[in-house]
């Protein structure tokens, strides 16, 4: 299941579509500079672009990869029902504090460097959707 979503963001040039957007979401931020000089509406155009932007593109690219994955995963002729077994397992094991944290921002709770437990921000301020919502969408 994680190799066939792997895979899948290289077929649909998942990465391309970045750069391609990154170069436009550069050109408007520039543009700013044009209109207000002084940096101010450059420093609030960024972080709204990733917040509306980027972000939710981000996790369009997560979800679009567990899709063709899935796809993948069944002409090799493996059980693409495994997908959902194994996103379970993942927020299992996050939810538990088992191992080390390879969530990259998918589940509730993260571990700081101190061992204690860290509310992970709220989905649409991640990259990658929630554990709760790949898992729903596999139905």
């Amino acid at each position: 299941a994680v190799l066939g979503h792997e895979v899948a963001h290289n077929l649909a040039r998942h990465a391309g579509e970045r750069v391609s957007s990154n170069i436009l979401v550069s050109l408007i931020a520039r543009c700013t500079l044009l209109i207000d000089p002084s940096g101010v509406l450059y420093s609030l155009f960024l972080p709204a672009a990733a917040l509306l932007h980027d972000l939710p593109h981000s996790r369009d690219h997560e979800v679009e990869a567990d899709y063709i994955g899935l796809h993948l995963v069944a002409e090799a002729c493996y059980d693409p029902r495994a997908a959902r077994k194994v996103f379970r397992a993942m927020k299992d094991g996050e939810d538990h504090g088992h191992g080390k944290d390879h969530s990259h921002g998918h589940g509730k709770n993260k571990s700081n460097n101190h061992g204690r437990r860290a509310l992970a921000p709220p989905e649409f301020m991640s990259t990658h959707p929630s554990y709760d919502t790949r898992i729903s969408n596999f139905d």
